[in-house]
């Protein structure tokens, strides 16, 4: 089992609320697995997985939920809609996703008297963009 084919089985224009809520989907075809961002009401993250045969839905702090190919969609929808009322009730989070981002040094903060401060990574300066 691929883990391109089993993504491929989440529809793509469904009407249930918890499909819509997926936002993203990155796809390590090395490993063989997923991770889908969602946000019916709250944000969070899901790793899915295929391991001999069996797909598994995790998400950081949560037991895996195993399931196979066949029941894959429908275990998803269920497993969006049980994090998102855990989450609205308060009684689960997931740390801050890492930004990817390489920001360089530090950017001082531009002059005051700047109509459009624009910043100049090579010449680490800042100029006015306006004239």
């Amino acid at each position: 089992m691929n883990i391109r084919d089993l993504i491929n089985t989440i529809p793509e224009n469904s009407t249930d609320e918890a499909l819509n809520s997926i936002e993203h989907i990155e796809i390590q075809q090395a490993q063989n697995t997923a991770w889908i961002r969602c946000y019916p009401a709250n944000k969070f993250r899901l790793n899915i997985s295929i391991k001999t045969g069996l797909v598994i839905i995790s998400a950081e702090n949560r037991k895996d939920i195993h399931t196979s190919k066949g029941d894959f969609v429908s275990v998803l929808k269920k497993t969006i809609y049980e994090i998102d009322e855990l989450m609205a009730s308060g009684n689960y989070s997931q740390s801050a996703p890492k930004s990817c981002f390489i920001l360089p040094d530090v950017i001082p903060p531009a002059p005051e008297n700047m109509d459009l401060p624009t910043w100049d990574n090579e010449a680490k300066k800042w100029y006015d963009a306006e004239y």
